[in-house]
């Protein structure tokens, strides 16, 4: 009877011994799992992070393209209003074309016609263009070309527009 209860002792022996290690084995693949599942999670995270602030970044420059729209059609009625004020005042393209081009020769310089003008001889007022006035003082030619008055390059100074 001992033999057989010895028996059946290493019969249950064996059969605790196999399932002790199905259940390691199971419990490997389980942790091995959970680790993949650990991983995938944490890469999810760090996708939804980047999206998350890609998604700001996309919201600040549609808000400024928003605010850059609303000042344009801003600036579009306060242009079509003036439009209409200079339409009922009445002349024509024409003739505001014409006033354009007399102000834009006024600034251009008298002796090049080809520069703006940007200094002016203090001792008559005369306006002209820096590289015309300084061509005259290399030369040593010291009067002012609008009306003949001397001038000194101490009576050049630069004119901000």
């Amino acid at each position: 009877q001992q033999a057989n209860e010895l028996l059946r002792a290493r019969e249950e022996s064996a059969a605790l011994t196999m399932r002790m290690d199905e259940q390691t084995r199971t419990l490997r693949a389980l942790e091995a799992t959970s680790r993949d599942h650990r991983e995938a999670l944490e890469a999810s995270q760090r996708q939804a992070a980047a999206l998350s602030s890609r998604s700001q970044e996309d919201t600040a420059v549609v808000s400024g393209a928003e605010r850059r729209v609303r000042l344009c059609e801003e600036q579009i009625a306060g242009l079509k209003k003036r439009n209409e004020k200079l339409l009922q005042v009445g002349g024509s393209s024409d003739e505001f074309k014409e006033e354009i081009d007399a102000y834009k020769s006024m600034l251009r310089c008298s002796i090049c016609n080809d520069r703006p003008k940007g200094v002016v001889i203090t001792r008559c007022y005369h306006m002209f263009c820096q590289e015309c006035i300084t061509i005259s003082l290399d030369n040593r030619h010291r009067k002012c070309p609008g009306c003949g008055m001397a001038f000194a390059a101490t009576d050049v100074h630069t004119v901000f527009f």
